[in-house]
């Protein structure tokens, strides 16, 4: 690239942030608030300044990877500002069934939200992958504008994204599993053993066996599907012979239950029984994917090692990173 290529580029990302990003962050957000929020409604019964996050179905949401990034970093924002945080995260489930407060009460009774125009504020802060670090400062900006601001009750709809080396700190200041998780995570956990390694993979709908609500990719062929299962096998095989030579096992989570039904043909893995689903999918029956979704997550936090693999169309997720930041061990994301 060019000195002038390089000028143009930096004049055309400070335009999009100065002008035009605002605009259609207000655009999407403007279109939940019309539609839910009204002078009519009860206002919020507290002063103290309270943020809250939701997850209420009204607009998407994205993976739990996501969500968690968004509810950690609104959080850190709050904490940094003496701003009382809470979390209103009831669609597809109670987030409580899963996670409970840690050390920071985050909690809210359904009653105490306020839709009135009147009192709280409406707010909504996406995330793009146009320009991660440019895109970081403006969200940052934004949000420290907008908890200074006056109200006494907000609501944040996000995926927001900051404070990427505190992540594990803030997520075990504000989270530890339920007693229904913690059963599930002790029963895997006999079965792997000391010391596993785990490794992830994300096909998205490549094997015709997971739907996607954006539907981001289009299922392959036959030939193709196999030919992408071999590989990742193949690569499965390598992390073995490597690094679980003293006879360690390895925990495989997946998006599709075709590959965790042939990848559990290898003597030395372990998959986590369940079915699978995406969180912001609308199944009816779904408690236990949501479920394994958990169970998944801090069964990958456990390991020594993670790796994610990610081949020609896989999807190059977060969700087994934000596991390993749990854990405070390696990942590795294997390109082929």
């Amino acid at each position: 690239m060019t000195i002038w290529n390089k000028i143009y580029h930096r004049l055309h990302t400070e335009a999009w942030y100065l002008w035009f990003r605002g605009h259609q962050r207000r655009r999407r957000g403007g279109k939940v608030v019309k539609r839910y929020y009204s002078a009519e409604l009860p206002e919020a019964d507290h002063n103290n300044k309270t943020v809250v996050y939701l997850a209420d179905g009204r607009t998407s949401h994205g993976g739990l990877a996501d969500r968690l990034r968004g509810m950690v970093s609104i959080y850190d924002v709050c904490r940094e500002n003496g701003v009382d945080f809470r979390i209103h995260f009831t669609s597809p489930f109670r987030l409580e069934r899963y996670l409970q407060p840690n050390r920071h009460e985050w909690r809210i009774d359904d009653d105490a939200l306020s839709y009135s125009t009147s009192t709280p504020l409406g707010y909504f802060i996406d995330a793009t992958d146009e320009n991660i670090n440019r895109e970081n400062r403006f969200q940052r900006k934004l949000l420290r504008k907008f908890v200074g601001s006056r109200f006494r009750q907000a609501h944040v709809y996000t995926n927001y994204t900051c404070g990427e080396e505190r992540f594990a700190e803030l997520f075990n200041e504000l989270f530890r599993p339920t007693e229904i998780v913690k059963e599930q995570i002790d029963k895997a956990k006999s079965k792997l053993g000391e010391g596993y390694i785990s490794v992830s993979t994300r096909f998205l709908e490549l094997l015709g066996d997971f739907r996607e609500p954006r539907m981001l990719r289009q299922p392959l062929g036959e030939s193709e599907r196999r030919k992408l299962i071999d590989s990742c096998i193949s690569r499965i095989q390598k992390i073995h012979d490597r690094y679980c030579s003293d006879g360690r096992r390895i925990l495989v989570t997946s998006d599709s239950t075709t590959f965790l039904s042939r990848i559990k043909e290898l003597p030395y893995v372990e998959t986590i029984e369940g079915s699978v689903s995406h969180i912001d999918a609308s199944d009816t029956a779904r408690d236990d994917a949501d479920l394994k979704t958990f169970v998944d997550f801090f069964a990958i936090a456990g390991a020594t090692k993670s790796f994610l693999l990610v081949g020609p169309g896989m999807y190059n997720s977060n969700f087994s990173k934000r596991a390993a930041q749990i854990g405070g061990h390696d990942f590795t994301t294997v390109n082929f």
